[in-house]
């Protein structure tokens, strides 16, 4: 123990373990599986060092001091980082995605960001490791917690106070894993949840209460408890990942920290968690998780690639350590001592601008730092005119009153066909009922177990649509991310006995092939440009190897064609067409390059329509 500072140096390195933990798994996942567990350790050591305080001020304890205590040691930092990040984010995220940062910030504001993130999930979002204030989840959690925690420790009686927490701990894992294997089964809204991690807060608030009634861990056991937590620990770190985690697996690491700290630093890892960089790591510890997350993401969203290349991967290690420093320096340690009058004033509204700033300034940022493609540049049809996720009306396009009916089908490479079959069914007399839903191919029979839990309940009402109309039509049309839908080992099986049921009804089938897939969002792309960040784009060979085994398993069936139209001319170079963005992101057309499609595809589809349709190369 440092007497001078109170401070155990010994806590101090398990924080410095645990946030570079989280950082190299943050860098490259298959380095650390484990790692993003770091952050279930510190919550161990938040709920001991913020009981140990609570519990050492005794009868003296100020309700309104721990608060202000607790506002002065994360909230400066943490405003700081919003500013920055959100005038990052104005410069370079599209006006589409800039909007979805802004509602994870007016969240992030409010220390809510965990249930923001919970129920965060939409098929054209940017994915999760490119969401720059994704890290603030973990922090609402903390400061959440901390509302309850003085009201257990100041309540429950002092001799039964290691009992009740010890309880209360127990009951949370046990109703967490209940939720997880009975309940909804949604890791991703049980994995933000306050009341899912309070857990493990207790667990380092339950020693705090026993170390507070009783003398130090016997000599004799110091030494194989912090052996045996450093194994814990670490081999937490290494062998379970994602994949594996629960929250009984959570257990693992924190009991690991809890074991750590009940050694206490004369133990002999005592001694190796006070060596004196992790003790610098750790003092480092909280900007350091502040400052690493939203750099890598928005590298990120401009690489557009979860693996960084070396060089940037490096660059982005150098900046957020160095922003790191200046936040611990300039701005976490002022800010430890209380201040009166006048300047407890000025740095109370410093900190308020700065918050209000990031919500305010940014948005004409956004807008004014490069141009912004046309709204037809940006989706593949109006969102609220067509059968997506839902049904709309009669989902109907082309020719209200044609001679021919079809029924077209898929995920959202159908749903980007809805003013293509518009523009098609009108030219050819075509009435066409399209139903889409994310991810989804609404097969009967489709499986939607792999699918995002935002994404379930929609794919199953347009399975339900599908069914009902299935039986009347003559003609049905697929359409579908065939390079996705084939990572469901299910789904090839699903679209044989489909084409197989299809055959005793004397439907015909055309499956379309996927259109060409690019390497990085075209949009994004051009903003990048224009701003003198350049990076190459080309076609990737995911949908032309996806195209090849939906092919040859449609091939089998006589009844059924598959028609590829990508040899058209509108495909010579994409994401471009006559000077014209016809993508509106790596794998959709969007409104410009659905109507162009329609033209580039008339004449085969037209062809393949006919009551002795054949295949017709464009």
């Amino acid at each position: 123990m440092n007497t001078r500072t109170h401070i155990r140096l010994d806590i101090q390195g398990l924080r410095a373990l645990a946030v570079l933990a989280v950082i190299v798994f943050h860098m490259r996942a298959e380095w650390l599986p484990g790692g993003f567990l770091g952050v279930d350790v510190f919550f161990v050591v938040s709920g001991f060092v913020v009981s140990r305080v609570i519990l050492q001020r005794g009868d003296s304890f100020s309700w309104l001091g721990f608060y202000a205590n607790r506002v002065r040691r994360i909230v400066p930092a943490y405003a700081a980082m919003l500013l920055v990040v959100a005038l990052l984010a104005a410069v370079l995220l599209v006006p589409e995605d800039f909007k979805l940062f802004e509602a994870s910030l007016r969240r992030a504001l409010l220390f809510t960001s965990n249930q923001h993130f919970a129920k965060a999930g939409d098929y054209f979002a940017p994915a999760a490791h490119e969401w720059p204030l994704l890290h603030t989840w973990s922090l609402a959690v903390e400061m959440q917690f901390y509302l309850l925690l003085p009201l257990v420790l100041r309540w429950a009686p002092q001799r039964w106070r290691s009992t009740v927490l010890g309880l209360l701990c127990i009951a949370g894992f046990a109703i967490a894993q209940w939720r997880l294997t009975r309940g909804s089964g949604d890791l991703q809204s049980l994995y933000y949840a306050m009341t899912a991690r309070a857990p493990e807060f207790l667990m380092g608030a339950w020693l705090a209460t026993v170390q507070a009634s009783r003398s130090a861990t016997p000599a004799a056991w110091q030494r194989p408890a912090g052996l045996l937590g450093m194994a814990l620990m670490l081999s937490a770190f290494v062998f379970l990942d994602g994949a594996r985690f629960s929250p009984l697996a959570a257990i693992w690491p924190c009991a690991g920290a809890l074991l750590l700290m009940a050694a206490q630093d004369q133990s002999t890892t005592g001694r190796w968690l006070s060596h004196r960089w992790l003790v610098v790591i750790g003092a480092l510890s909280y900007s350091l998780y502040l400052w690493h997350w939203p750099l890598l993401a928005l590298a990120r969203y401009v690489w557009q690639d979860s693996a960084l290349p070396w060089p940037l991967l490096g660059a982005m290690a150098l900046l957020f350590s160095l922003l790191a420093w200046l936040s611990w320096r300039f701005i976490e340690r002022p800010w430890q001592k209380p201040q009166a009058g006048f300047r407890r004033s000025g740095r109370v509204a410093a900190v308020a601008a700065m918050m209000v700033a990031s919500l305010v300034a940014t948005r004409p940022l956004n807008a004014g730092v490069a141009p912004t493609p046309e709204k037809a540049a940006l989706r593949y049809a109006p969102p609220d005119s067509i059968c997506h996720g839902q049904v709309t009306g009669l989902c109907q396009r082309g020719a209200i009153d044609g001679a021919t009916n079809v029924l077209l089908f898929g995920d959202s490479h159908a749903a980007q066909l809805n003013l293509f079959m518009d523009a098609f069914g009108q030219a050819h007399g075509v009435r066409a009922t399209v139903l889409s839903a994310s991810s989804c191919v609404p097969l009967p029979g489709f499986e939607d177990k792999r699918l995002a839990h935002w994404a379930i309940g929609p794919c199953q009402d347009m399975q339900k649509a599908v069914e009902e109309r299935l039986a009347e039509q003559r003609t049905v049309i697929l359409a579908g991310k065939w390079s996705q839908q084939m990572a469901n080992p299910a789904f090839l099986p699903t679209l044989t006995r489909f084409l197989q049921d299809t055959v005793q009804h004397s439907q015909r089938v055309i499956v379309l092939a996927q259109l060409p897939m690019m390497h990085r969002n075209p949009v994004r792309a051009l903003r990048m440009d224009s701003l003198g960040i350049h990076t190459a784009n080309s076609v990737t060979p995911e949908a032309r190897d996806a195209n090849a085994v939906i092919e040859a398993v449609v091939r089998g069936f006589p009844h059924a064609t598959f028609a590829d139209f990508s040899s058209s001319a509108l495909f010579a170079a994409p994401p471009f067409f006559d000077h014209e963005l016809i993508y509106m992101d790596k794998h959709h057309l969007n409104e410009i390059g659905s109507l162009r499609y329609a033209q580039a595809a008339a004449h085969p589809l037209a062809q393949l329509l006919s009551p002795s349709g054949r295949p017709v190369s464009p």
